[in-house]
């Protein structure tokens, strides 16, 4: 799994390096995104679930993170976590709704829009 790193906000930033210092504990590569062209990138070529990471959010309690395990339905999994005014400031997707995601922010969605329709459809659980 990869960590992608970005700002719903622009002073979100500024909290980057305890996120840094989060997803290091937890043993997983990060890369921070910093625009909708290198956000789309990497969601288009998920080839792992990525985990998309709001810069300023970190574990309470940093540890070597544990591979979730595939849906009994066999549909690829969206997780969200909790958070204010409706942004997550966590989200697992598998590489099929990553790119569904993708295909949704390209046609003008923000992001949080574009993971609330896709794990809205029945091709996800």
């Amino acid at each position: 799994m990869r960590a992608l790193v970005y700002a719903a906000e622009p002073h979100d930033f500024a909290r980057l390096p305890r996120t840094l210092r989060s997803i290091k504990a937890a043993a997983l590569e990060a890369a921070v995104v910093r625009d909708k062209a290198a956000m789309l990138l990497e969601l288009r070529g998920a080839q792992t679930p990525v985990w998309l990471v709001r810069a300023g959010a970190w574990q309470p309690h940093p540890a070597r993170f544990r591979a979730i395990p595939p849906s009994a339905s066999g549909r690829p999994l969206i997780g969200l976590s909790s958070g204010a005014h409706r942004i997550h400031p966590s989200i697992y997707l598998e590489p099929e709704p990553a790119r569904a995601v993708a295909d949704r922010i390209q046609t003008g969605a923000m992001l949080h829009e574009a993971v609330r329709r896709v794990a809205r459809t029945a091709a996800v659980r």
